[in-house]
Formats: structure tokens, sequence, C-alpha cells
């Protein structure tokens, strides 16, 4: 039998290491679907800002129909903080069999309302103007969003020394080719009235076993419900 050299030998190799080179290179290339994209970070448009005016310090005083009062401050007002991170599905623009992903990070303004006085068990309010993203219909080319109001309540009952925060209204207040976002999440009315007051175009959320409810316009909370009372913003 006849005795490979060594020399042979390595030209064997060699040729073995670029033939799986090869092979490997054109795997790269056969497959640019397995690239994910990155967009530019979204956060709610500079015309939003109008549905959440608040400021530093700033009071809020809201009575019930027998007069008491519970008083909250702004010791947050629209701090620009990461909301989202999440992802989308594409047509694969190499390759209409296949798909790629597309990821995206939104940014949101919060703003967070503590109880200063009063005896009610809502410890804070929190608003956020948030943005969503349509992950059915957006594409590379087109990315359809909505700005919207989203409120929590920080409950905290007398004598406890836990508090729980429950998300209690969402909204869309700007459609930036994002249609019907939230549709079905919340209530609304041209006017109501509220402990004789009027108040025009409110957002309000559906009746809920906590028996908690907030009521908000581009003028900011209006007024509250918690354990069956009604608190009212004073003019």
């Amino acid at each position: 039998m006849k005795r490979i050299s060594s020399w042979h030998f390595f030209q064997f190799i060699f040729y073995l290491q670029i033939f799986f080179t090869s092979c490997r290179n054109e795997e790269s290339v056969y497959n640019p679907c397995l690239k994910h994209y990155q967009t530019e970070d979204f956060r709610p448009s500079s015309v939003s800002l109008s549905w959440a005016a608040f400021s530093d310090h700033q009071n809020l005083i809201f009575e019930n129909e027998n007069g008491e009062q519970t008083k909250f401050t702004v010791t947050t007002a629209n701090e620009i903080t990461e909301s989202l991170k999440s992802l989308f599905i594409i047509v694969c623009p190499e390759d209409s069999f296949q798909t790629s992903e597309v990821n995206y990070k939104t940014f949101e303004y919060l703003t967070i309302c503590n109880k200063t006085e009063g005896k009610t068990s809502l410890n804070a309010i929190l608003v956020h103007l948030d943005v969503i993203l349509d992950e059915l219909h957006s594409n590379l080319d087109k990315v359809k969003l909505a700005d919207i109001v989203n409120i929590d309540f920080r409950v905290k009952p007398n004598g406890s020394s836990d508090s729980t925060t429950t998300r209690i209204l969402e909204f869309p207040v700007l459609e930036r080719g994002y249609k019907d976002a939230l549709s079905a999440a919340y209530l609304h009315l041209d006017s109501i009235h509220l402990n004789h007051q009027v108040f025009y175009d409110v957002y309000f959320n559906y009746d809920n076993s906590e028996q908690l409810k907030v009521y908000y316009s581009r003028a900011g909370l209006l007024a509250f419900q918690i354990d069956g009372e009604l608190f009212v913003k004073k003019p």
C-alpha cells in the first residue's frame, strides 16, 4: 500500500479547512434573515405633553361631599424613564418566505403625586404619558404608534405597612398611525357632573370590584373614587 507523504497530508488538511471556511461563508450569506434590526427609541410626542401638565411641588386638593379634603403633592413631574423593550416580526427584506425580528425600546414621562394630607387609603397617584407600538402592522418603513395616558393608584389601607399599585385607567391621546389603540379600555364623556361641578372631555374607567375610579381630562386629574367616596378637585 502506498503511503501518503507528510507534504500531501498537510495539503489535504489545508484544502479541507478552505472547504469548511467556504461553506460557513456561503451559509452566512445565504441566511441574511438571521439579522435582527434595531429601531430608534420611541417616546411620546411633544404635542402630547399637554395631557400631563404637572409641575414639581404642585399641590392638588380634592374634597368629598362632606367637605373632607385630601391633598396630593407632585414629587416627580414628567420624569423621562424607560418603559418597554420589545420586538415585532416583519417579512425579511431579502427573502419573502422568511421573517426577521425588529427590536425597539419605548420611554415614558412619569408623574408621581404623593398624599401629604388626608385620611383616604389612596397613598399616591401615578400618571404615565407613554407610547405604544402596533406590532401587528408596523414595518421597517413605517412604524405605527399611539401616545397614551396610564394612571395607577397606590393604595395603602390604614394600619397596613404594605401598599399595592393597580392600573386604573389607560386611554389614547394622539394617534400616530396606530388607530383604535385601547379602544375598549376606557369610557369617555363630552361633559359630566361631579359633586356639583361640570367637567368637559372626560376619560374614566369602568366599575371594578375595588371601587376605584379616576376621572381625567387635558386639565389633569379631576376626581377619584375610593371606598365608595368621590373626591373632586377644588377649583
